[in-house]
């Protein structure tokens, strides 16, 4: 495609030099290559101008830039007011408007994307269609599946992996929907079939600064959907009616509190650490529903992606035998059975709210036991989060291990000492022990090996051991350094190594 035609739809403030023929685009100067127009972008922590001269060297014959930066005069560059908003309209643009061809649908919300998003995979599959899935753990699309680097991809690459669908004769494509693609422009020129909000808590202030931005960002999505789409909405969230207030889309509701299109019915809801039970209302009447998810945030999830298939006429039978039979997320919750006489389960609660849910769903699920939880929070992320978590974590469990998440450019001890406040507030209850004392019921193991195996080496019988925090991630980010690092495994290993205790 030539330049002129590639960016006939932006709004350009200077273009000069030729017109080549271009071959790919990319944001990335490390992706570049020969016959690439490359698209600088003013990120977080670095500004993409400073890297148009790698980028040239790699094969770009054309950059597209916000500044007026001094290249040879017959060097082909388009500057533009905003590169990201630019970006979207070119990707559209040069792979064909591919999401016009796809029933596409986007979830989004604080917790529980990437269980409902495969949830609905899950139940479409077996309905006969097409699946592509770009979220949190994977994209998948046909028999390809690539590690996912981000929730949701950039716009360049979110239009070629959909396109790719396309050429994949995929008939649904699902995406989770971050709260970072949709302020930074990534989804913008999408063609949204329905999109699904799952519920709204604490998170992702380092980068929106305010629970209210923070929110206005989610809100903003729905308020773009066209008239002919579809909102799946939790209308027990606080937050759904400012959701749904002025929202143009068809609106679908489910929730467990109240009646809504898709609810539970009174007093039918079952919750266990084998699955969950209960009796499901709709539009065409009632159906039990049995699934081996855990937890009540999960029946959540559940009634999501039945609310949502519903409104794409799945027939019921399809519906009830695909969630019966679902394998549970990787990282969701995920158990790790080697044969111990204790329970562990790893999942990737990192918020308040969703550790919450989790530590509650297991104690309410406990008829004796202890609850040991080891956790830690992320570096260079929300930093408000971190007490609470401490708190909630030394409200709900019998002993707590505070270890390193993903430290990133901080140090590891000070994120500790900042989760570890919210714990010390009643220092009656929660004096520090590490000497390794039965009793002990709150200590700080900086390596994270080394506290699960803390964990591990205090489990008894009946004991439930959480593992919270990465979830499914298979690596540990440590300033500019990134090993491997993988819970289950670890877990796995350490139990398997263990003496065993009688059952």
């Amino acid at each position: 495609m030539k330049l002129s035609t590639l960016i006939q739809n932006l709004e350009i403030i200077s273009f000069r030099g030729g017109d080549p023929e271009v071959k790919g685009l990319s944001s990335n100067s490390g992706q570049i290559r020969e016959g690439y127009l490359f698209v600088a972008i003013k990120g977080e922590k670095d500004d993409g101008h400073r890297f148009i001269e790698e980028a040239i060297k790699r094969g770009a014959v054309a950059v597209l830039v916000e500044e007026d930066i001094p290249l040879r005069p017959d060097f082909p560059a388009v500057r533009v007011g905003s590169s990201r908003r630019a970006l979207s309209k070119l990707a559209v643009r040069f792979y064909d408007q591919p999401s016009s061809r796809l029933n596409l649908i986007g979830i989004t919300g604080t917790n529980g994307k990437t269980t409902v998003s495969y949830l609905i995979k899950n139940i479409l599959k077996n309905f006969g269609k097409r699946l592509g899935l770009l979220g949190t753990i994977n994209y998948e699309i046909g028999d390809r599946v690539i590690p996912a680097i981000n929730t949701t991809p950039d716009a360049a690459v979110l239009n070629s992996y959909l396109q790719d669908m396309v050429k994949e004769d995929t008939d649904y494509a699902i995406l989770e929907v971050s709260s970072h693609s949709i302020s930074q422009h990534r989804i913008d020129e999408l063609d949204f079939n329905s999109g699904i909000f799952t519920n709204f808590g604490h998170d992702h202030l380092d980068y929106h600064h305010s629970l209210e931005n923070y929110f206005q960002t989610k809100k903003r999505f729905f308020e773009r959907l066209p008239a002919g789409a579809k909102a799946i909405i939790n209308v027990d969230d606080p937050r759904s009616k400012e959701i749904n207030r002025g929202i143009k889309a068809r609106i679908f509701s489910y929730a467990v509190e109240r009646e809504a299109d898709v609810f539970i019915k009174s007093n039918s809801l079952f919750l266990s650490l084998t699955g969950v039970r209960f009796i499901a209302s709709g539009p065409n009447g009632e159906f039990p529903v049995e699934c081996p998810l855990i937890g009540r945030h999960n029946v959540y999830n559940i009634l999501a992606a039945v609310c949502f298939c519903l409104s794409e006429g799945v027939p019921l039978e399809i519906i009830s035998s695909s969630l019966r039979n679902f394998l549970p997320v990787r990282g969701r919750l995920q158990r790790v059975d080697c044969g111990q006489n204790f329970i562990l389960f790893v999942d990737y609660a990192h918020t308040e709210e969703a550790l919450k849910s989790v530590l509650t769903n297991l104690r309410s699920s406990m008829s004796g036991g202890r609850l040991i939880t080891i956790f830690g929070c992320g570096g260079d992320r929300d930093r408000q989060k971190r007490a609470a978590m401490g708190k909630i974590s030394s409200e709900l469990s019998d002993v707590v291990i505070l270890t390193s998440d993903n430290p990133r450019s901080e140090n590891p001890q000070a994120i500790i000492e900042d989760i570890a406040r919210g714990i010390e507030k009643d220092n009656s209850l929660w004096a520090r022990l590490s000497d390794g004392r039965a009793q002990a019921r709150y200590e700080i193991i900086s390596d994270r090996e080394e506290a699960i195996k803390r964990g591990i080496t205090l489990a008894q019988k009946g004991d439930i051991v959480l593992i919270a925090g990465k979830g499914h991630e298979r690596y540990q980010i440590f300033r500019d350094t990134v090993v491997p690092f993988d819970d289950a495994q670890v877990a796995r290993k350490i139990i398997l190594n263990k003496t065993p205790s009688p059952k």
